[in-house]
């Protein structure tokens, strides 16, 4: 029987989770966990397509639905994740015709994609048009023993309704539009909590997340973000990040942002630093898009666009 390439429909739901469990058995989803991902987000439903071998979903590739702000505008974008496949037949070139499929999708929509695969899945991306931006902008901070936090951030339960326009008035080029439903529906994400904070009176905000590996606590630094004009704070918001990360029993904080981001400067001085990464991060777009869209200087990316972790 001939292998069916096709989008998922509502009745492949409990079909994809249970591959989800298979490949991942680490890292279980729940059902809550499944409509969270690709139903829930308020952009719109991920894009979904699978492999169907008599009758069976052998395998998967889902790219959520996100709003992208791209130089002032905001544009439809997907970002790719959550690709696998049945372990008894991998090795056929299942993915790569399921990432056609995305491609066509995409092309289809006049959309944006951005994906940051590991190092099994990213050979594809090239193959399939993508192109790469350079590395993972990952970063590692020691914690270190000092004095207390400056006081600038301040806990909050919920953001306010008014976050997005933080967002709007941060004068970051490209990146996932970060508004109050996004911020919501973002750290929710089930078995996951989060600490989210306010900087000054509305300056911008900051989300943290506790992580144990290994032994080992860490600090994620999700996101962060303020206005242009209160960018003199960011000394402030990383010495309260760093007695956040005392304060948890923390050793190191992560965080991600590239290396010529407005923010990198003040992220250098207090020793937040690049660190190598096998992992690369793709983008696609239409042709008269990409010239602008394919810069990683140009982007804000942080842990928060991935947080697999």
């Amino acid at each position: 029987m001939t292998v069916e390439f096709r989008a998922a429909i509502p009745a492949d739901g409990a079909a994809i989770l249970s591959l989800i469990n298979l490949v991942q058995p680490h890292v279980p989803w729940t059902e809550a966990h499944f409509r969270w991902q690709y139903l829930e987000p308020p952009a719109g439903e991920a894009a979904r397509f699978v492999a169907e071998d008599e009758g069976q979903i052998v395998s998967f590739y889902a790219a959520p639905r996100y709003d992208v702000s791209v130089v002032g505008e905001v544009r439809e974008g997907w970002m790719v994740q959550d690709v696998m496949t049945h372990p008894d037949h991998r090795g056929r070139g299942y993915l790569h015709e399921l990432g056609a499929l995305c491609a066509r999708h995409l092309a289809a929509a006049g959309a944006l994609g951005f994906t940051f695969p590991n190092e099994r899945s990213q050979g594809s991306f090239p193959r399939l048009g993508w192109t790469e931006l350079g590395p993972v902008p990952s970063r590692l901070w020691p914690v270190r023993p000092g004095r207390a936090g400056s006081g600038v951030l301040t806990s909050v339960v919920e953001f306010p309704g008014d976050v997005g326009d933080i967002w709007r008035e941060s004068g970051l080029a490209i990146g996932t539009r970060r508004d109050a439903a996004y911020l919501a529906w973002r750290y929710r994400k089930p078995g996951q909590t989060y600490r989210r904070f306010t900087v000054g009176d509305g300056a911008g905000f900051v989300v943290l997340k506790e992580f144990d590996a290994g032994g080992s606590r860490r600090l994620h630094v999700c996101d962060l973000v303020l206005r242009s004009t209160e960018r003199s704070l960011l000394p402030g918001v990383l010495q309260d990040v760093q007695q956040a990360a005392r304060d948890a029993g923390a050793s190191e904080l992560t965080a991600w942002l590239p290396p010529h981001h407005p923010y990198a400067a003040a992220f250098d001085a207090a020793g937040v630093v690049t660190v190598p990464t096998a992992r690369r991060v793709f983008v696609t777009a239409p042709p008269a898009d990409l010239a602008r869209y394919a810069v990683m200087d140009r982007w804000h990316l942080t842990h928060g666009d991935s947080d697999v972790w």
